[in-house]
């Protein structure tokens, strides 16, 4: 079943790096970047993952705040999250 990236964000406590994103339909969540489909969020903590991001399937991603200010303004819809640990529990 699809979803919403609006209401994943308000489900998880996150904020959309732009709301134009707001519409944009998800199928599933990924938790292993590896395994990400291109219609799934993606959910990114490890920092190794973010060197190549340019290179990840995904539809949108979830990423800390923390990395914020370290990465380049990127075209897809992501949802910034405080403390990512507790949006896979």
């Amino acid at each position: 079943r699809q979803m919403c990236i609006r209401d994943s964000c308000k489900s998880i406590g996150g904020e959309l790096n732009n709301k134009s994103f707001e519409g944009v339909e998800i199928d599933s969540l990924a938790s292993n970047p590896d395994e990400a489909t291109w219609d799934d969020i993606v959910f990114i903590y490890d920092k190794k993952y973010l060197k190549n991001y340019q290179n990840l399937k995904g539809k949108a991603f979830i990423l800390p705040d923390a990395v914020k200010s370290s990465l380049p303004e990127i075209p897809l819809p992501i949802v910034w999250v405080k403390r990512p640990r507790l949006v896979l529990k």
